[in-house]
């Protein structure tokens, strides 16, 4: 277990109404570990902050997916204008690069996740009846083993790993827009 130490605290000029706020710092193993907000009398006030933001070059009307997967950060996203799926890479998570743009389409955001040494790809296809497709790769860049579905969504469906298997779960586009969930084997 690390050891954390208090090494200080950090004050942060807040808008739009110029009050103060502290950040009480804590180090670990050399490296920043965990941040605390607190309030100027030192009580712990619960909200968390974003540090290390990195703005990529490409944009999107998604949202965007991460995850990790052997050691390295991934997003994927939806491009502007195209709908092109894109995923980049990242071995310490500020600098993205490792840009793949796949020939596949979707309706939504495409989702990526690591599950058993492999990393998976999972969107609403933009075919109109909007189909599940799911892709895989060992290495983030070579996708293959397209699968499509028969079940069909109205927005970008989500993966999760549990308990040694993978999951997709989705808004269907029936009437009256029912939540699935389903295995994928």
């Amino acid at each position: 277990m690390t050891k954390l130490v208090d090494i200080g605290f950090v004050k942060i000029h807040g808008e739009p109404h110029g009050e103060m706020e502290v950040f009480k710092i804590k180090y670990g193993q050399c490296k920043i570990d965990t941040y605390e907000k607190v309030g100027a009398t030192g009580v712990k006030l619960p909200s968390a902050i974003l540090v290390n933001k990195s703005i990529l070059f490409d944009n999107s009307l998604q949202a965007p997916s991460i995850c990790r997967h052997n050691g390295k950060l991934f997003i994927s996203w939806a491009g502007t204008g195209n709908n092109r799926i894109n995923i980049m890479s990242s071995s310490n998570g500020i600098n993205f690069t490792n840009k793949v743009t796949l020939a596949e389409t979707c309706f939504g955001s495409p989702c990526i996740k690591s599950h058993n040494g492999k990393l998976y790809l999972a969107w609403t296809g933009t075919d109109a009846a909007h189909r599940l497709n799911i892709l895989s790769s060992l290495n983030g860049i070579a996708f293959s083993n397209k699968s499509t579905f028969g079940d069909t969504s109205i927005d970008g469906p989500s993966l999760e790993s549990y308990n040694g298997n993978l999951f997709i779960s989705w808004t269907g586009t029936d009437a009256a827009h029912r939540l699935n969930v389903a295995q994928i084997i």
